[in-house]
């Protein structure tokens, strides 16, 4: 019966998983100490690989280890026009700067810090290892969400209703991460599960518009952290108008259906 659910099964399992490494992390540091499993820590970001490692499980306990090729060969689909790359590498470091210019403007004053400089570790050992494993976590992360989840909702929902019901789980799922790195203040934390909604529009236009190419969802995944990581994100709510601003011009331009200007036959999951 598990078999014909294979949404709500990959859910419970990723969930179990990740939440069952940050949730104990959480209260261990509310309550003063510290835990290896927290997600700013090595041990901890093994977490952020549990939607890809539920995919292939779930996949393999449906389909049959079969299964597993199809769910992975995405990966190799590169062969994409040259601006899908720009869009996936400087989306993220340009809004950082684009929003930094219209606060500016907006006469918002304020210091960007470099999460890194926070880390009690030699920079020269810190940066090398945030370079070499960001891309892998991104793509067990897609392979997850838009490699598993986002192709099933897309064979019942329009593109747009699938993308607003992944981001709501995708925030939902960030949720003792984000209480983790300090904000417990409720209807921001409310505010950031629903601004997880357009970027994840974006992640859908670009998936649909690459043969649902999980390479490029994960090097767009990977120039978020590392554009986070490195410059830092910015204190005021600019940027999240910004990308609503954007993902909705993007889906009157493309259509709900799709979001894209074709019609996509690959869509769906046989």
């Amino acid at each position: 019966m598990l078999k014909n659910k294979p949404i709500p099964l990959f859910l419970f399992v990723t969930f179990s998983i990740t939440w069952g490494m940050w949730i104990p992390a959480l209260l261990t540091k509310l309550n003063g100490g510290t835990s290896l499993l927290g997600p700013d820590t090595p041990t901890g970001q093994f977490a952020r690989w549990a939607p890809g490692i539920t995919a292939i499980l779930v996949t393999w306990f449906a389909v049959g280890k079969t299964g597993i090729g199809p769910l992975i060969k995405p990966i190799k689909i590169w062969r994409v026009n040259l601006g899908w790359y720009l869009f996936a590498l400087f989306f993220q470091p340009a809004l950082f700067f684009v929003t930094r210019t219209v606060d500016r403007w907006l006469g918002n004053t304020y210091d960007v810090v470099s999460p890194l400089s926070k880390v009690d570790a030699p920079i020269a050992f810190v940066i090398p290892v945030v370079i070499l494993t960001a891309l892998p976590g991104a793509f067990m992360e897609e392979l997850g969400w838009r490699g598993f989840i986002l192709p099933r909702l897309q064979s019942k929902y329009s593109a747009l209703m699938a993308s607003v019901l992944l981001g709501l789980i995708w925030g939902v799922w960030h949720i003792p991460s984000i209480i983790y790195l300090e904000e417990t203040n409720i209807s921001h934390i409310a505010l950031a599960v629903v601004n997880t909604i357009p970027i994840t529009v974006l992640y859908t236009w670009l998936f649909n518009n690459t043969q649902q190419s999980l390479f490029l969802v994960s090097l767009f995944h990977a120039s978020q952290q590392y554009s986070n990581n490195f410059l830092g994100t910015i204190p005021t709510f600019t940027s999240d108008a910004l990308v609503w601003s954007f993902a909705i011009v993007i889906t009157i331009l493309e259509g709900t259906k799709y979001l894209s200007r074709r019609k996509l036959q690959y869509i769906g999951v046989k």
